[in-house]
């Protein structure tokens, strides 16, 4: 049950980021190819991230104790893991040596992505009001589509579906960006 309701949220969201006039960003032109072996190596990690925020939800049930609770930290979290997403993509198809730091404080104070080049951080910056489209389609979906806690997901196991596929939003992202362009940048510092 937990694996086929994850895989409705990610096609979900996968379907909002591609085809929704209100919340596309993604076109399919991917520019960055990863190996097999690399992308798996990005979802890894990242996946490993989303389970730090999920056993926190877990560690405070009073807090966290129905969807309507953790909306608004699940999202930031949302963008969090999003953007986090990229910088490690980004770190990777660029073969860049760094650590990565996952901080709940950063996610609360919205902040992430801070490991890339300004000019990629200016790709990003507009694809963040379509993200959130996508996120708010998803708490919608799940909403009216059936209460999944009732049918044995758990809130947290809930929230690492939902944060999940904003970690292939932003892998998916990412292949799409032209890492020789500055062009945003420089139209954001014209402007």
């Amino acid at each position: 049950m937990r694996e086929k309701i994850q895989q409705e949220i990610l096609f979900l969201a996968i379907k909002l980021a591609n085809e929704n006039p209100e919340s596309a960003f993604l076109t399919g032109d991917k520019k960055q190819l990863m190996g097999e072996e690399e992308a798996e190596g990005v979802v890894a990690l990242m996946a490993e991230a989303v389970s730090m925020f999920a056993e926190a939800v877990d560690s405070d049930p009073e807090q966290f104790s129905n969807l309507a609770d953790l909306h608004i930290l699940l999202k930031k979290a949302y963008i969090y893991y999003f953007n986090k997403s990229i910088e490690v993509t980004y770190l990777c198809a660029t073969e860049q040596e760094k650590e990565i730091e996952f901080s709940f404080e950063d996610l609360e104070a919205g902040l992430g992505g801070d490991g890339t080049e300004p000019y990629i951080q200016a790709k990003v910056l507009p694809l963040i009001p379509n993200l959130g489209a996508v996120y708010n389609g998803l708490i919608r979906f799940v909403r009216n589509n059936g209460d999944y806690v009732k049918e044995g997901l758990s809130l947290p196991e809930l929230s690492e579906a939902i944060l999940l596929s904003a970690v292939y939003l932003g892998i998916d992202a990412c292949a799409e960006m032209d890492f020789n362009s500055d062009a945003e940048l420089k139209a954001i510092l014209e402007a």
